[in-house]
């Protein structure tokens, strides 16, 4: 009977076993599908700076992509700038001298979208300095495209630019002296927009002062 009772116990502890055993094969599978999914959006709201660079293993459609997305992330998300600003004038300065013409453009707007967001004097002066490292680049076409966007910031953000005046005027002469001059007579007009914004931003400040007075 004890040989009896011990067997029937047996049999029913492996019958319980089978019915509770768990699959811990398929439990990791699920486990490792979430963690997929949580590193996925962890890194659609970060900017790794590294897919956006030049490389010799990198592929210019993969980072056309990353830019297109940035830019169309800033337009939906108006915190995306505010959140990540230095990491995304970063990314602006290293596309704004680059050859491929669709990464240029996609930098060109988030520029625009750069000076149309931030009014911090601090990143102001990062933007500067990108803008008058790619008047310096070998490739002439991209200069005078970047001569339009250093013109364009003067413009815009004239309190801040008005005090860089003559930096601005030296790096803006450096890039048209390196032109032909074909391209000198196409792109004169740059420095004299600088005068005339300077003049212009000057009567307006003494305007104002004589309002106050």
């Amino acid at each position: 009977m004890g040989v009896l009772k011990l067997k029937s116990e047996k049999k029913k502890k492996e019958r319980n076993q089978k019915e509770t055993k768990i699959d811990y094969e398929k439990c990791i599978k699920k486990t490792k599908v979430r963690d997929n999914v949580f590193v996925k959006e962890t890194v659609e709201n970060d900017f790794d700076i590294r897919i956006f660079m030049k490389t010799d293993h990198s592929s210019n459609k993969i980072r056309q992509l990353n830019y297109a997305k940035l830019v169309k992330g800033i337009r939906k998300n108006k915190n995306l700038i505010p959140n990540n600003i230095e990491k995304i004038i970063e990314i602006y300065g290293l596309g704004i001298v680059e050859e491929d013409k669709n990464i240029r453009n996609y930098s060109s707007k988030i520029f625009y979208h750069l000076i149309n967001n931030i009014n911090y004097d601090k990143f102001f002066g990062k933007i500067k300095t990108c803008l008058f490292h790619s008047l310096k680049i070998e490739k002439v076409d991209l200069k005078i495209l970047n001569l339009e966007l250093c013109h364009k910031f003067f413009f815009t953000k004239i309190s801040y630019c008005n005090k860089f005046f003559y930096e601005f005027l030296n790096n803006i002469l450096d890039c048209f002296i390196s032109l032909s001059i074909e391209k000198q007579i196409q792109n004169v007009k740059y420095i004299f927009l600088l005068f005339k914004h300077k003049a212009k931003y000057k009567r307006q400040k003494r305007k104002l002062l004589q309002k106050q007075r």
